[in-house]
């Protein structure tokens, strides 16, 4: 009976923002239609009408984030309660870290970083991060892409660790601080002799350990590499009965290259 109302309605076919096309399967009331998606999902809900001739109405699969990342359909959500899940907010920084150009201007090494195609959707990585997220000291966890795996660029399930924000910000470097000099070096404004230093924790306060004045940049380098190293380990060694196997091994056996 609903339907002879506004006969026209049923069969109206409608495309989003992205594309994808919107198909009126059975008329509600004046302002509410249920709507299937023309595509290999099918995804039915009901909508207002007002928003379907906009092409605001949009599917699971529409590469809302970034132009590559989807939520997909599943069982994880992106907020509950208002709050976002600690899953949805790690995939949305690793998205916008990658994707979107506006971070590139802070962080332009990033722009050379891509994401598995597998976790363009958010529903396999919210499964990824709920297998094996763990809670360490209270605090923040850190998705970690290269310290498995040494100069890696992809963010995936096989080259990708949970770690502790402490250990992440250990194991971070910053190249444009150091311009063409070996990470841990710098030049000496007096003397002229490039100086080894590391920065290290201690009693909560981050501190720079200098490590002393050498003739050049790879002297220095090497005094640097293997302190950092063996601080690297005894900071594992901390978090031994804290982390997972697999990432404490990485940790401890993480080495530090002249061009970190």
């Amino acid at each position: 009976m609903s339907n002879v109302k506004f006969p026209g309605r049923v069969g109206e076919i409608y495309s989003n923002k992205f594309g994808t096309q919107f198909k009126i399967i059975e008329y509600q009331s004046s302002s509410r239609v249920i709507v299937q998606s023309i595509d290999e999902y099918h995804i039915s809900k009901m909508v207002y009408y007002r928003d379907l001739i906009r092409g605001s109405v949009l599917s699971p699969y529409d590469k809302t984030v970034c132009g590559v990342g989807y939520l997909g359909t599943g069982e994880y959500l992106t907020a509950v309660d208002g709050v976002l899940t600690l899953a949805y907010s790690a995939w949305k920084h690793m998205m916008d870290r990658c994707y979107n150009d506006k971070s590139h201007t802070h962080r332009p090494t990033y722009a050379e970083c891509t994401v598995a195609e597998e976790w363009h959707n958010y529903q396999n990585f919210a499964k990824w991060w709920n297998e094996n997220y763990y809670q360490c000291n209270n605090e923040t966890m850190c998705l970690d892409k290269d310290i498995a795996t040494k100069g890696n660029k992809i963010y995936g399930p096989d080259t990708c660790l949970i770690v502790p924000q402490r250990i992440n910000t250990l194991i971070e470097s910053c190249k444009s601080a150091r311009k063409s000099l070996p990470v841990g070096v710098s030049v000496d404004p007096y003397s002229k002799r490039f100086r080894a230093a590391c920065r290290i924790l201690c009693d909560g306060v981050s501190k720079k350990k200098h490590l002393g004045l050498y003739d050049t940049p790879n002297e220095a380098f090497e005094v640097y590499k293997n302190y950092k190293e063996k601080y690297i380990q005894s900071v594992a060694n901390e978090y031994k009965s804290l982390l997972p196997e697999n990432v404490y091994n990485a940790i401890y056996n993480y080495k530090i290259t002249i061009d970190d």
